[in-house]
């Protein structure tokens, strides 16, 4: 979140790029007085129903609550209490109506208790509601299909560890750095054995154990798979196995290193280029089963009981952009394999094994000190670029070849490093340069596709020099540096959805129209021409990687609207599908994103949001709304402001609000959705808290965060 001032920054209305500030501030306003004649000393009274029609609810539960007189915005989740399950998603449709979804306990059977206890909700007087509750009968059932990925957090999934070798006290439970998601634990015995493992199941009706509903899907080109994982020390080999349930013969295993101690990391493992002696993949075999391996092979290990954590294992699908993967997880302390990225024909080469952009300097002097140590080392018979930094920066130059990639779309270069975490690549042209960072995974070739768009200083008609700056000193290995691609004047990042991951970074720049998510879709604001026209101010900007490091990365905007007020104005957010195509969603069954705004608009105990969640399908002329696009809409009541604000809403609950003349369905739509898009309209627009300004306004704001589709 920015810091809590406002900017003054005045932007086109085509830019729409402004503040989210999400600052606290404002003071909420006195309840309305009693009206004249007769005191009013009698309470609201309330109303529980739900939506179960049989006696017995098998899934989630909404339950309603009406009042028989207007409670304004006193009602709120926080004065529902629930026994027997999980709060979901709240709605305040009205003063007198609201709505609460109830998650029953999962694969367990029992009564849901629903409770409001007195004084919760307040007429336009003061007075209060008397207690009230409700019950419903409940009995869930365990699905027995398991997904890639895995979270481990679906209720209706029977996840399974089945530990061996000593490491038999495997279970599920909450993270222990976030106590609102589950992952599986791994306890590994004093004395385990050097093979000491854990096996993903889930389970079917009969207790028989299962494996993955479908097989791996890999492919000649896709062939890797990640898992995030917590150990308490770094170094430690993790073994990733995968097989086929029915015949443990036909399996295949790779290794990756852990870098980081008492942390989360995420591990990727490379089936194609696996460790000497082991089988190669074969693509016709059914792997549906996984089991993972923590400090595999050393007996050093088994001294005291250590304890490991995993999460998120998932297959890793659409390649990284280059003819293939940069190569797999390979060498501790300087790599023992080659990168297997194949470069794509009409790629500009700069520089490769196999040639060289005339004129080339792979290492020039530019007066850093102490120098950087360069060599040309043969590593599995394919050279590669090495640079030990005890400088902060080394660059590479070719500047008797000045190089046009105007019609390019990615740069793309190979690293391996046992010890930097993290590289900024800068381009130079034209006396101009910016710098683009991306993280690193140690001890794995590092396969990097950066999109050319995000270079907005250099001139891109003549690069003549690449920098590299790594996040801490250390040694970097360089190898296949070229552009690639056809530049489309839009898009950028992969350009694929993959494992449900919509949106997870954003860059580019607001006001250029050049802001997009990591995946190549473009992102931006709508609203109201009339809000625009009636502004003290507006601000806005991208915060990725580069500017919120470790935090929630996002863009965001907002305005500083004047009296008085339109209640009939919107205003909203969008990200469109990854590379601005369209992404299949069917698959899943709840989509995951993190949005949020001021205090003014969200979180005032006189006012807080009610915020549309729109999945938007591709565009269509028959569609008449104003997005020429189908629509599915689901009301949400705002969160509290900050990043922490994370929604998760089932796919059943969406209403199909734009059927473009009866040629989209609901389910058409998720199997071809176009954007995700966050709306404010109407009265949740406010104007009742003002932020101190000259002249005096009334804030709306919002950030948009990760976007992802989860089971």
């Amino acid at each position: 979140m920015k810091p809590c001032t406002l900017s003054r920054t005045s932007l086109s209305l085509a830019s729409v790029a402004v503040l989210l500030a999400a600052c606290g501030g404002g003071s909420g306003e006195a309840p309305p007085t009693s009206p004249g004649g007769a005191a009013d000393t009698t309470g609201p009274v309330v109303t529980i129903t739900d939506s179960v029609i049989d006696a017995t609810a098998t899934g989630d539960v909404t339950f309603s609550f009406t009042f028989n007189e207007d409670v304004g915005t006193s009602f709120t989740i926080d004065d529902v209490a629930v026994t027997g399950g999980t709060k979901g998603a709240f709605t305040r449709e009205s003063g007198t109506r609201a709505t609460l979804v109830v998650s029953p306990m999962p694969n367990s059977s029992g009564t849901l208790e629903i409770s409001v206890a007195a004084g919760a909700a307040l007429d336009a007087v003061g007075n209060g509601n008397a207690a009230t509750s409700a019950q419903q009968a409940y009995a869930t059932a365990v699905r027995t299909q398991m997904s890639l990925p895995v979270s481990f957090d679906a209720t209706d999934v029977g996840y399974g560890l089945a530990g061996f070798g000593g490491a038999e006290a495997s279970s599920i439970v909450a993270d222990p750095t976030d106590a609102t998601n589950m992952v599986a634990r791994v306890v590994r015995a004093a004395g385990a054995e050097v093979y000491a493992g854990t096996t993903v199941t889930t389970t079917n009706a009969s207790n028989v154990q299962l494996g993955f509903a479908t097989r791996i899907p890999f492919t000649a080109n896709d062939t890797q798979m990640s898992v995030r994982v917590w150990s308490p020390d770094a170094g430690i080999p993790v073994r990733l196995k995968v097989e086929d349930f029915a015949d443990p013969t036909r399996s295949v295993e790779t290794e990756a290193t852990v870098t980081t101690a008492a942390g989360w990391q995420t591990l990727s493992f490379n089936f194609a280029n696996q460790a000497a002696g082991t089988a190669a993949l074969n693509l016709a075999y059914n792997y549906n089963k996984a089991t993972i391996f923590f400090d595999f092979g050393r007996a050093q290990a088994n001294a005291v009981q250590k304890t490991y954590y995993f999460d998120d294992l998932a297959f890793v699908s659409g390649g990284t952009g280059g003819g293939g993967g940069g190569g797999g997880s390979c060498g501790t302390t300087e790599p023992t394999c080659a990168p297997t990225t194949a470069i794509p024909t009409g790629a500009i080469v700069i520089y490769s094994d196999a040639a060289v952009v005339a004129g080339i300097d792979t290492f020039p002097v530019w007066g850093q000190s102490p120098p950087v140590v360069g060599s040309e080392p043969t590593i599995a018979g394919n050279k590669s670029l090495k640079y030990t930094f005890g400088a902060l920066y080394q660059g590479i130059d070719w500047a008797g070849s000045p190089q046009d990639v105007t019609g390019k779309a990615q740069v793309h270069l190979d690293v391996w490093s046992a010890d930097v975490t993290s590289i900024k690549v800068s381009l130079i042209g034209g006396g101009s340069e910016n710098a683009v960072t991306r993280t690193l995974t140690p001890g794995t070739w590092n396969s990097l596709d950066i999109d050319l768009s995000q270079y907005t200083s250099p001139d891109k008609s003549r690069i003549i020099q690449m920098k590299l700056e790594p996040g801490n000193a250390g040694t970097i290995y360089v190898d296949n540096i070229y552009f690639h691609g056809t530049a489309t004047g839009g898009g950028g990042g992969t350009g694929v959805f993959s494992g449900g991951i919509f949106a997870s970074d954003y860059m580019g720049n607001l006001g250029a129209n050049t802001a997009m998510s990591d995946k190549g879709g473009s992102v931006g604001f709508f609203l109201d021409p009339r809000l625009f026209a009636n502004k003290a101010f507006d601000a806005g900007d991208v915060c990725g990687s580069v500017c919120n490091p470790g935090g929630v990365y996002n863009f965001y905007y907002g305005i500083g609207k004047l009296t008085p007020a339109l209640t009939d104005a919107y205003f909203g957010a969008f990200v469109n599908a990854p590379g601005n195509g369209s992404a299949d969603a069917s698959a899943y069954s709840k989509i995951k994103l993190k949005f949020w705004g001021d205090a003014e608009s969200w979180e005032k105990s006189n006012f807080t949001a009610q915020v549309d969640v729109i999945v938007q399908g591709p565009a269509n002329a028959a569609c008449t709304n104003g997005a020429g696009r189908p629509e599915l809409t689901r009301a949400v009541t705002a969160q509290k402001i900050g990043a922490g604000s994370e929604y998760l809403i089932n796919k059943t609950d969406f209403v199909l609000t734009e059927s473009c003349g009866g040629a989209y369905t609901v389910n058409s739509v998720w199997s071809s959705i176009g954007a995700v898009v966050v709306r404010l309209s109407g009265n949740n627009l406010q104007y009742l808290n003002s932020v101190p300004s000259t002249p005096v306004s009334f804030p709306t704001f919002i950030n948009m965060g990760p976007i992802s589709f989860v089971n």
